[in-house]
């Protein structure tokens, strides 16, 4: 290194304390003191003088070392608090964290339009992407969408009854419009749909309002679904009118055909089988006079005359078929179990007639019988398309709830099966008893005749081990 590269050799200080005090930048002095003047001085060389820990040795106190002040006019002692928030007041009858979720919620609601935009913009890309990895044969496409069979239109209605939004805490009014959506998604895509109404839909609610507000009034463009403000007693009235309707109300398929013709079949058996045992009793002499009775009747409408049930787990009755132009009614409440029984006894009060789900008939459950109004609902269409309970319970039921169904048969059939089963067991036992009794009259008929013989027997083996030969 040539010697104008190398810094210039420090000098050396003074180590006079009254006069030479030198002072650096965030270094405390004493008062009455000199001010030295400052040591960083350019060298020959362009290059400044550092100063060691020589320097701060050489004084004779040691220094306190305070924060840099950046301006020499403010006092680093003095601390400016930064402003502090002003809150906001709760408005009257709400506490303060019901305040902040009610904000918190307002927030929500006032961002739905840009997540719904970023969502929509999300699946723009992923479909992009989709299309880019087909093009490029990254990816197989998509098979085609297997065609949705057409909706059947059914003559039954069913009824949600939600005149019970004061009993309810917010949250949970969210949780009962989100199962009335579920309800009528579940009738739309089905194969047997049914007339669904929401009764009890007044204006002012928080019901309604949430329909109205978060939801966007989309209940105003669903088909197959109404609303009303009266109570159930009076829509099931209206529902009456239009199940009778020609072109709408709807025509009887499916398992509520098989039902009307199992019904139909049952009057019609009962009736000739009246008239064939009294045919019977009268002997083979009969009177001329008396004209031969015909079957033939005039068909029967009984079953246009419909039903009116509001389902409740706190019912005696069970449900055991649906019937067409019925109208059936579910408690539109979601309570969490804190109100037991208030559905029974509203139906109990307006006069209506009460049923249960067979459930307990069907499955055996590790809860409650009590389930959520679109499973009740769901459950009901399941029955419309496939006419046993046991396979509609299986398919709605959740698994959290340990249903299971009962004898782990598959149903109605197996139940039949096992039924007849033990019949024939206990017939075959019979005929073997018969048998059995039979054979016991023939060995003691045998045993009346050669009975002196075989007690004669019997003695000669007994006294032959006593008898000398």
């Amino acid at each position: 290194m040539e010697a104008e590269e190398r810094p210039s050799k420090m000098r050396k200080l003074s180590h006079d304390t009254n006069n030479s005090k030198f002072q650096i930048p965030g270094l405390n002095y004493q008062q009455n003191e000199q001010k030295p003047k400052p040591l960083l001085q350019e060298s020959s060389s362009s290059s400044m003088e550092i100063i060691t820990d020589k320097a701060l040795k050489a004084t004779n106190e040691d220094p306190i070392i305070e924060p840099l002040v950046t301006n020499p006019t403010e006092n680093p002692k003095e601390k400016i608090d930064p402003p502090r928030k002003i809150r906001t007041p709760p408005p009257d009858g709400l506490s303060r964290s019901a305040y902040k979720k009610l904000k918190r919620q307002q927030e929500w609601d006032a961002g739905r339009a840009d997540r719904r935009l970023r969502q929509k913009t999300k699946e723009k890309a992923k479909k992009a992407q989709r299309r880019q990895a087909i093009s490029a044969g990254l990816r197989e496409p998509s098979p085609p969408p297997v065609p949705k069979p057409p909706s059947t239109q059914l003559p039954v209605t069913i009824i949600f009854d939600c005149s019970f939004d004061d009993l309810m805490f917010e949250q949970e009014i969210k949780s009962l419009a989100s199962q009335i959506t579920r309800c009528y998604s579940d009738n739309s895509r089905g194969r047997y749909k049914a007339h669904l109404v929401v009764s009890g839909f007044k204006e002012g609610t928080r019901l309604r309002e949430r329909f109205e507000g978060p939801l966007e009034g989309q209940y105003r463009k669903w088909k197959g679904m109404r609303f009303f403000e009266e109570g159930f007693v009076e829509v099931a009235g209206m529902a009456r009118e239009w199940m009778r309707n020609e072109e709408h109300g709807g025509v009887i398929e499916g398992a509520l055909k098989n039902a009307v013709q199992g019904d139909q079949q049952e009057k019609s058996s009962s009736g000739v089988d009246g008239i064939e045992d009294n045919t019977k009793n009268s002997g083979d002499m009969q009177d001329d006079s008396n004209p031969p009775v015909t079957t033939d009747q005039p068909p029967d409408h009984s079953h246009q005359e419909g039903e009116i049930i509001y389902l409740s787990a706190e019912s005696d009755n069970t449900l055991t078929t649906l019937k067409p132009y019925s109208t059936y009614i579910i408690g539109g409440l979601v309570d969490r179990n804190r109100h037991k029984g208030i559905c029974f006894k509203s139906a109990n009060d307006k006069g209506i007639k009460t049923a249960k789900l067979p459930i307990g008939e069907f499955l055996q459950m590790n809860s409650r019988y009590v389930l959520t109004t679109n499973h009740v609902n769901e459950i009901m269409l399941k029955w419309l398309e496939c006419g046993d309970w046991g396979e509609a319970f299986m398919k709605v039921i959740p698994k959290r709830k340990g249903g299971e169904l009962r004898g782990g048969g598959d149903g109605e059939e197996e139940e039949r099966d096992s039924t007849n089963g033990a019949e024939k067991k206990r017939s075959g036992d019979d005929e073997k008893d018969d048998e059995a009794r039979v054979a016991g009259r023939a060995v003691e008929d045998v045993e009346s005749e050669d009975q002196v013989m075989f007690t004669k027997d019997a003695l000669d083996e007994l006294i032959a081990p006593f008898v000398p030969r």
